[in-house]
């Protein structure tokens, strides 16, 4: 049973220090601050709609105003008997106005799709802001794989060296060889060493970016795994998944919002008010003491400037329209372009690959050559390094190749905003 434990255990701590690329996606998608963003816009749209809705409901308005003037109305005739009215420099007077909209040319509605359109707007910039995060988690994945690569031919070739290091030791105590020869190795090794120091600080630097990225622990340790795209270089260009589009979309939604706005606005807006008041003078003016009255009835306003500026501003949005279709264009052309420019990547990739792996199967034979007759003592140490140096070189293109088709690959999806799995 308790063997059992173990395994599983093992098997839970294997996959807790192993990331993938699809799931460095996910948790960039459930982790990012970006991301609560566009719930904190959705909400924001809504508040928005509804504080704009209650323009249909009846409007009310308080007032209260005292004023003192200079001089007043006098009634210097009056028939006899009858005393003239009096009126006061002082008035004072307090109102509530109640108005409920009955027309406005449908302005409230194009507000909310104006309102609308700006929110997601606001979310697709968000998106697009996630997708460049999306390629910057990319580089510093794949960065850290080609670091991987790299230390792991430094390791194989350290290996190759510390193994005939001990043979030329053994050589030089029998006085087979100068011991310049050892000296030559030993500063080799070093020189290697130094090499995975340097590896090993940036692996754990690219590390450390990534896991503040995803907002997970990835240290040297975890192990990425390699993403399978084989037939992501066959897929054809589709880029309808690309947030820019959407953004686009509702930019131009929005300018037909305003435009509908600027219509509604060159018409009339009709609505009922009643006002209801007390104060002094009421609206029987001859009646010098404090009254309370009341007034109902129907209004219809227009304002001239809204109907003359109308052309201008539907002008302007024309234009407004037109530079975005000019950026969906320009935007078109950099996609196509970049497109390509990953296809004929990975084509030389695969080219550069099928090459490197002729190199190699020379070099190791060169190398097996020349350790022959290093212990013959026709060559010296410093020919064996150089030897050992170029299949270490030829190796590692092949390792940075392999990488950079996969890189390419996942590029060409990236740039299509679309997954392989």
């Amino acid at each position: 049973m308790n063997a059992v434990i173990v395994v599983i255990f093992s098997l839970v701590s294997l996959q807790a220090d192993t990331l993938s690329l699809t799931e460095s996606y996910r948790h960039l998608q459930n982790r990012y601050p970006l991301q609560d963003k566009l719930e904190l816009e959705q909400d924001i749209t809504e508040l928005k709609l509804q504080n704009l809705h209650t323009r249909y409901y009846p409007q009310v308005d308080l007032q209260a105003r005292g004023s003192y003037q200079s001089h007043v109305t006098e009634i210097t005739f009056t028939p006899p008997g009858v005393p003239a009215p009096q009126f006061h420099k002082d008035q004072y007077s307090a109102e509530m106005q109640v108005s409920q909209l009955l027309y406005d040319g449908g302005g409230i509605q194009a507000q909310k799709e104006q309102i609308r359109s700006q929110g997601d707007i606001q979310k697709a910039r968000v998106r697009v802001d996630m997708h460049e995060v999306r390629k910057l988690v990319d580089r510093i994945y794949f960065n850290i794989l080609r670091i991987n690569k790299s230390a792991a031919t430094l390791r194989w070739s350290l290996k190759k060296i510390e193994s005939q290091r001990e043979q030329v030791k053994s050589l030089v105590n029998h006085g087979v060889l100068l011991s310049s020869n050892l000296h030559v190795l030993n500063a080799e090794i070093g020189k290697l060493e130094q090499e995975l120091i340097s590896l090993k600080h940036d692996r754990r630097a690219s590390s450390k970016m990534l896991g503040k990225l995803l907002d997970i622990s990835v240290d040297t340790t975890t192990v990425l795994r390699m993403p399978e795209v084989e037939t992501a270089s066959k897929a054809p260009l589709d880029l309808g998944n690309r947030p820019e589009y959407d953004l686009f979309a509702h930019q131009t939604d929005l300018l037909t919002a305003r435009q509908s706005s600027i219509e509604a606005e060159k018409g009339p807006r009709l609505s009922v008010f009643a006002t209801a008041g007390y104060g002094r003078p009421g609206l029987n003016r001859f009646d010098p003491e404090f009254q309370h009255y009341y007034m109902i009835g129907v209004q219809a306003k227009w304002s001239l400037w809204d109907l003359l500026n109308a052309d201008e501003e539907v002008e302007q949005v024309q234009m407004e329209q037109k530079k975005i279709t000019a950026d969906r264009r320009a935007f078109n052309r950099q996609m196509r372009s970049t497109y390509q420019k990953y296809r004929e990547e990975v084509e030389k990739m695969e080219s550069l690959i099928k090459k490197d792996r002729q190199i190699i199967e020379q070099r190791e034979k060169i190398v097996e050559q020349s350790k022959s007759q290093l212990k013959n003592g026709t060559i010296t140490s410093s020919d064996y390094v150089e030897e050992v140096y170029e299949a270490k070189k030829a190796k590692l293109q092949l390792e940075l190749h392999q990488v950079e088709k996969v890189y390419a690959r996942v590029q060409l999806l990236t740039q299509m905003n679309q997954s392989w799995n």
